[in-house]
């Protein structure tokens, strides 16, 4: 990793203020960690003076997948999120998700854990609350630009497995079995002490049978 990180700090509709306040108080020499303001729109959400929720309103979801080339230039991006820009967020990062592969930290404002943890699902890497520790921030930014740190860091919604009982109602076609024996999902009496294994992404269970049997 190198000394000092290049992290981007992305002006998420409604935060631009707050972004440009954060990276006037966070200065490299003490973070290790330059801070850069970036624009998700060539032109401005609105006109100056606008509410902040008529920014939120009109901005554009696609930002995020639209510059996701050029945020390969930095090691990581910071990605503030309030209850406001929280739908905004939502929407963005479901379009960037098969094309942006730059770390995103989030930056927390009054967000409750479900909602955080449906943001990490939609493709985020980690998150800080505010108001952000300066240390806090520089470790997470530090570990997000290791490579490989920034998928291990992402949630997934697995499907649980199946209950035993109905896994062995499935009735799947014989297959052969790695020691000559063939692997049936119907039960043997002759095999009613033999282990159930899950096999599979449809998570069946599956019994191995003695060869001689069949």
């Amino acid at each position: 990793m190198r000394e000092v990180l290049d992290c981007g700090v992305l002006l998420a509709p409604g935060h631009e203020g707050a972004m440009r306040d954060l990276v006037a108080q966070h200065p490299a020499r003490q973070m290790r960690v330059r801070l850069h303001l970036v624009s998700l729109s060539p032109v401005r959400y609105a006109a100056a003076g606008a509410e902040p929720e008529a920014q939120i309103q009109d901005a554009d979801v696609q930002a995020l997948a639209r510059l996701a080339v050029a945020l390969r230039r930095y090691d990581c991006c910071i990605l503030p999120v309030a209850p406001s820009s929280l739908a905004w967020t939502r929407m963005a990062l479901q379009q960037a998700d098969a094309v942006l592969t730059t770390p995103l930290l989030l930056l927390i404002s009054d967000v409750k854990a479900p909602a955080i943890e449906d943001l990490l699902s939609l493709g985020a890497s980690d998150f800080e609350t505010q108001p952000a520790c300066r240390e806090s921030l520089r470790v997470r930014l530090g570990r997000l630009a290791r490579p490989g740190v920034a998928g291990s860091c992402r949630t997934h919604r697995v499907r649980p497995a199946p209950s035993p009982s109905a896994a062995r109602a499935r009735i799947l076609p014989d297959r052969e079995g790695a020691g000559g024996g063939r692997l049936r999902a119907r039960l043997h009496p002759a095999c009613a002490g033999a282990p159930w294994r899950q096999r599979g992404a449809g998570g069946a269970c599956l019994q191995q049978a003695p060869a001689g049997l069949l």
